[in-house]
């Protein structure tokens, strides 16, 4: 009798979270982006070949946010309330480049091309 009572409360309790998840879920796929945000796009590639990058770290400092640039290099920051940030890209066996004072504006997307050099040795 104990363990019937103790499987009907695990599935109570798993039924519960999974309901909080999808409605979760639900609250964040209605909630539209106001049409005063911009997006920060991008591609990241080897200064010397030209070849894009996987993996590169791009940290948006002011708004303390990481994200990867995929197989092609790519990157996309979407919903970034218009300012001035400051965009930094690093990677093993690269140098550091760090892009000040990028403007973005209502309603835009702002593309960036940004090579890196490999480290000399």
């Amino acid at each position: 009798m104990k363990k019937f009572v103790t499987i009907i409360a695990l599935v109570s309790v798993v039924s519960f979270v999974q309901a909080e998840k999808k409605s979760n879920e639900t609250k964040e796929t209605t909630t539209l982006a106001p049409a005063s945000l911009a997006t920060i796009t991008g591609k990241v590639f080897d200064k010397q070949t030209g070849e894009t990058l996987t993996g590169v770290t791009v940290q948006i400092e002011e708004l303390g946010l990481t994200v990867y640039t995929d197989f092609d290099g790519n990157f996309s920051v979407p919903n970034v309330k218009p300012g001035t940030y400051t965009v930094k890209t690093k990677m093993i066996s690269y140098c550091e480049v760090t892009q000040k004072k990028l403007n973005v504006n209502t309603n835009e997307v702002h593309a960036l091309n940004l090579g890196l050099s490999p480290l000399s040795e």
